[in-house]
């Protein structure tokens, strides 16, 4: 039975498993939603199982943004940023900041698991956005993406949000 207190918890975790198309695994939490009011963007708090671990925080969850982020991957966008970012400057600098605020909020999130062995503290703290271990490496738009949304600070997800998420509305009003 589903108390007063807790229906929207529960009411996020009926759409989120519609939207992932499984149910949500380990500690999740919604950060940011669509304008619609449902879940874009969850977090998920490190630890997945007991010996599974989270290095990447923030997650796409609007399955329409997914399939799209996934075009522009499969479409060679992967590398066309990291072209960029060996090239411009502007945009590395901007792009090592949005790695930065990542890390500060990592790292916030890894004092309050008192639990995590070091080396587990030592590598979760060592990836950046998208679980990548060099931090100038671009792996994952839809986690440059989930960022954006988050923070606000990601020159590819601001590039992206440019150029896909007015056609968002579109799909589910």
């Amino acid at each position: 039975m589903v108390s007063a207190g807790n229906q929207g918890i529960y009411s996020d975790y009926l759409v989120l498993t519609r939207q992932l198309k499984r149910q949500p695994r380990g500690k999740i939490t919604v950060v940011k939603r669509c304008d619609f009011g449902r879940p874009l963007v969850i977090l998920s708090l490190l630890k997945l199982g007991r010996k599974s671990y989270f290095s990447n925080l923030f997650w796409l969850s609007c399955p329409w943004l997914v399939k799209e982020i996934s075009r522009w991957e499969a479409a060679g966008w992967i590398k066309k940023f990291q072209e960029r970012l060996n090239e411009d400057e502007v945009f590395a600098r901007a792009f090592s900041f949005s790695q930065s605020i990542f890390y500060q909020f990592k790292a916030h999130l890894i004092e309050l698991e008192p639990e995590l062995p070091p080396s587990i503290k030592d590598d979760l703290l060592r990836r950046g956005i998208g679980g990548v271990s060099d931090w100038k490496k671009v792996k994952c738009l839809h986690a440059h993406y989930a960022n954006w949304l988050v923070f606000g600070v990601n020159p590819i997800g601001f590039y992206l949000h440019r150029r896909i998420f007015s056609s968002c509305f579109q799909r589910c009003g």
